[in-house]
């Protein structure tokens, strides 16, 4: 009995010290989800010297993909992604040629796209064993595979190409909160966009903010 007991003694640290080992193991792997967006699209005024248009009205917007979530110790954590994204927003007071003489004004939405890759650094708040919150931040890239600007069937030419006029390439800045639930993490974030989305002597951006579900497996 008492060399099962000085053997229990001595093997309580080691079981401990493999467990935490384990545990550290974990933590440190990478961690891959799937992550959805509703999106509030809210697009900027166009500033041209020292005069603002707001040319453009609040729309709607959906995004999808996956994420890589690699803990990074003391609670940070790295999680680039990449997703789907389709957004449009309203446009107004734009005039086009309806033939050689008259032109007609639309009021439709300016559909895009593309591709999104977010870069964000978070860290984890753990306030108990079922509750914590995830604060985050980082650049998130996006590129416009597509876009239009739809016009009425009267209208004689093609319609409006959108690439005239905007980038296609957009550098935004990401700020979230997020709240785990088990293997769920529902998020509120919001995009400010940086570049200058329009050619020429204008400057435009996009901004938005969102609710976020991601799916860790």
């Amino acid at each position: 009995m008492k060399r099962d007991f000085i053997a229990s003694l001595l093997l309580t640290p080691a079981l401990a010290l493999s467990s935490f080992h384990l545990s550290a193991q974990e933590n440190t792997g990478p961690i891959w989800g799937i992550k959805a967006n509703l999106n509030v699209e809210l697009p900027g005024d166009i500033h041209s010297k020292g005069v603002s248009n707001d040319f453009f009205r609040t729309g709607t917007g959906i995004s999808a993909g996956v994420v890589c979530n690699l803990y990074l110790g003391h609670g940070f954590y790295f999680e680039p992604g990449v997703s789907l994204f389709y957004g449009q927003y309203k446009i107004r007071d734009l005039y086009v040629l309806k033939d050689d003489v008259n032109s007609i004004q639309v009021d439709g939405p300016v559909k895009k796209f593309g591709v999104r890759v977010p870069l964000v650094f978070g860290y984890t708040f753990d306030f108990s064993d079922s509750f914590g919150m995830n604060v985050f931040t980082g650049p998130q890239l996006s590129y416009a595979l597509a876009g239009d600007i739809p016009v009425p069937a009267e209208v004689e030419d093609d319609g409006i190409d959108l690439w005239r006029s905007q980038r296609r390439f957009d550098c935004g800045w990401k700020v979230g909160v997020g709240f785990p639930v088990g293997s769920v993490t529902v998020s509120v974030e919001g995009d400010l966009g940086i570049s200058n989305l329009h050619k020429g002597d204008m400057t435009f951006r996009e901004n938005r903010v969102s609710l976020g579900l991601t799916y860790y497996f």
